[in-house]
């Protein structure tokens, strides 16, 4: 496992099979009229120490412009990542987006999400096997885009070494972004899901040798039956691994968080999870979440954070040993309660 550094502008962090599992939280906009609500929630997770994430990804839909990585990364100073194709139209050519790619470099973001594997086989394969071939909005850009320019490779591939270039000099990570992540559980792990995977491993080997820190993104929605065979396949990658979700259960709809952190653990617990990205309730209902969505979902993460981290680490241990030895003493398991109306005299802690 090559452990790695994520950078911001305050504080920094590592990743890997050493350390304690992380929450990344995404946020974005499609119009600046939806700015200062974002940053209201963003602002309000940051008072309250339970609600804070360790990395924030910006997934801003604006022409070259990522405002909120700017904004948290100048107020907070955490790690922060985007997804470069995001900023562009789909006419968008290789020039423009390694000055966009570049641009962002030089104002320290500290991964960014690229979609190499969105490539025109496996989408081809998809619409004949799948009855919804891709769920990832950076890979059907990529896809589009390809097929606009009428091209043999997608423009990540055609510019790899720039990339690498870019990397090595601004000290950024590659995270290698899923186009084709299963969109059901009936899905997980079919010949398209195995195949992007092997090629997201091989990417990361190759990057790896050049000197790249590289992150691992996949999965999407999983049953937790064949869980366990794709994180041993995952783990081949020997790099720092980021889920989406996993959501376990297609029919979580309005709980995905609790879905999503069940999956997460279970990956913990395998050994294949170091970032947890956050998943609200509202996943599959609305396009915009509100803050109690957002607080719901961090809330689910860090649990699932904390039941992997408990096992692996003392000073995480700690923590639920005080809450024991607490309860232990007040003799109360209900903190606010001096005894429980549940039990009454009847407590068994009395």
């Amino acid at each position: 496992m090559h452990d790695i550094e994520l950078k911001g502008k305050k504080s920094s962090i590592i990743i890997g099979d050493g350390h304690p599992i992380i929450i990344n939280c995404n946020f974005g906009i499609n119009s600046y009229k939806e700015l200062n609500i974002e940053i209201e929630k963003i602002e309000k997770l940051f008072n309250c120490t339970d609600t804070i994430p360790n990395t924030i990804m910006d997934l801003s839909l604006l022409n070259g412009e990522f405002p909120i990585a700017q904004y948290v990364s100048n107020n907070f100073g955490i790690p922060i990542g985007i997804v470069p194709v995001y900023g562009l139209k789909n006419d968008f050519d290789s020039e423009t987006l390694i000055k966009l790619i570049h641009n962002e470099a030089k104002k320290k973001i500290a991964f960014m999400t690229m979609h190499f594997t969105a490539d025109l086989d496996l989408y081809n394969k998809a619409v004949r096997i799948r009855k919804i071939p891709v769920t990832s909005r950076g890979g059907k850009m990529v896809l589009n885009n390809t097929l606009l320019h009428n091209k043999k490779n997608n423009v990540y591939k055609d510019n790899i070494d720039t990339i690498i270039e870019l990397a090595l000099f601004y000290d950024f990570a590659i995270s290698l972004g899923t186009t084709f992540r299963p969109a059901s559980i009936l899905d997980a792990c079919d010949e398209i899901h195995i195949e992007e995977t092997i090629r997201q491993i091989d990417l990361a080997n190759y990057l790896k040798k050049k000197g790249c820190k590289v992150i691992l993104e996949n999965i999407g929605h999983i049953g937790l039956d064949k869980l366990a065979g794709h994180c041993s396949l995952l783990k081949q990658a020997h790099v720092p691994i980021m889920p989406l979700g996993p959501v376990v259960l297609d029919s979580s709809v309005g709980s995905d968080h609790i879905s999503a952190s069940i999956g997460a653990a279970m990956m913990g617990y395998f050994d294949a999870i170091h970032i947890i990205n956050v998943i609200t309730p509202a996943e599959h209902l609305n396009s915009k979440f509100t803050y109690e969505d957002v607080v719901a979902g961090i809330k689910a993460a860090k649990i699932a954070a904390q039941c992997i981290n408990y096992s692996k680490f003392s000073e995480n241990a700690k923590l639920e040993q005080n809450i024991y030895i607490r309860r232990s003493i007040t003799k109360k398991c209900i903190d606010n309660e001096m005894i429980c109306s549940r039990c009454k005299n009847n407590c068994p802690l009395k």
